[in-house]
């Protein structure tokens, strides 16, 4: 399939849409700078963007000057569509110059990338049957306006204070590192009981390759990884957390349905250890629901789950069935 590179005309103005190269990596990270008001660290955009990372694909749209106005991505996910491969691509790093956010129509920036993206990379005969992200209140309904995206719902931000308490005797937990010799076994046979235990969801694929790619090789971040299991033969699983501010960031959870309080405990307990407030993660509603056992307190919307109008689902029960927490989202 050939690159993508087009003169538009917007406005009265000259514009050209294109694929973001690794020569653009200045200017993509100028516009994020811009519009999320922080610069990444170091080694982000290889990370991001890289045949050796998450191998992101993006467009961007350039103006007369030379400079990048307008930027869409996505990220090769694979997903478990209840135990059968999906290939997905998880939207992430939109961005629109300031100045350029008048244009928030059909032929204005965010449009153009949007659909030229979907139109390049997802959808029937397409390398990606679907497109999800996570978008704040203002983008799921811009893109639900433009036609764009479908809205399958809320994600809650959910709560737990941080504490001190004893596990029950039946379950144990200790923190493992990345260079631990068996860190990825640990991982892949938590990924291999949650596979088993929540057959009847829609899963993000969990295994070690995953975790590292995601998380340990994040550049300017150290995650925590807290192995929780059931002492003698038993489920076992394994969350990825770390702070940010007063806040433990539950970011991941591999593992079993059954695991769930005693990981939720292990990280009350880490959080309190580390003197912290709290305990967050953000969760979809089939998420809400398993969590709600563990004492999670439900808070407020944190992010809407949009999916592609162009995807392609072997089914309705994404909305109903996905289950994502925080990690899942535009890589917090």
């Amino acid at each position: 399939m050939t690159g993508i590179d087009k003169p538009i005309l917007l406005g009265g103005q000259r514009y050209r849409l294109r694929e973001v190269t690794a020569d653009d990596a200045p200017a993509v990270l100028l516009l994020f700078e811009t519009v999320f008001g922080e610069r990444p660290p170091d080694g982000w955009y290889a990370w991001k963007y890289g045949e050796t990372g998450l191998r992101g694909r993006a467009l961007g749209l350039w103006d007369e000057d030379g400079a990048l106005v307008a930027h869409y991505a996505g990220f090769p996910r694979r997903l478990l569509w209840h135990g059968q491969p999906v290939d997905a691509l998880q939207i992430g790093d939109v961005m629109v110059a300031r100045e350029k956010r008048g244009l928030l129509t059909r032929r204005g920036p965010f449009f153009q990338v949007a659909v030229a993206f979907f139109a390049q990379w997802v959808g029937t005969d397409r390398p990606f049957a679907l497109a999800f992200g996570f978008p704040n209140e203002r983008a799921i309904r811009l893109g639900v306006r433009l036609d764009l995206y479908q809205d399958l719902g809320s994600v809650k931000n959910l709560r737990w204070p941080a504490r001190m308490q004893r596990h029950s005797w039946l379950w144990h937990s200790r923190e493992i590192f990345p260079d631990d010799a068996d860190f990825e076994s640990r991982i892949d046979t938590s990924w291999q009981e949650m596979q088993r235990n929540m057959s009847n969801r829609v899963l993000g694929v969990r295994d070690a390759a995953y975790l590292r790619a995601r998380y340990t090789n994040r550049p300017g971040i150290t995650h925590h990884f807290i192995h929780v299991a059931r002492r003698g033969y038993g489920p076992a699983a394994v969350a990825v957390a770390r702070p940010a501010g007063t806040t433990l960031r539950w970011l991941d959870f591999i593992g079993p349905r059954s695991a769930l309080a005693a990981t939720a405990a292990a990280l009350q307990g880490l959080a309190a250890r580390l003197g912290l407030e709290q305990v967050e993660t953000w969760a979809s509603s089939a998420a809400q629901v398993d969590l709600l056992a563990s004492g999670a307190e439900v808070a407020e919307t944190a992010a809407y789950f949009a999916l592609a109008l162009v995807s392609v689902c072997p089914d309705e029960t994404l909305g109903s069935k996905g289950w994502w927490l925080a990690g899942d989202t535009d890589f917090l």
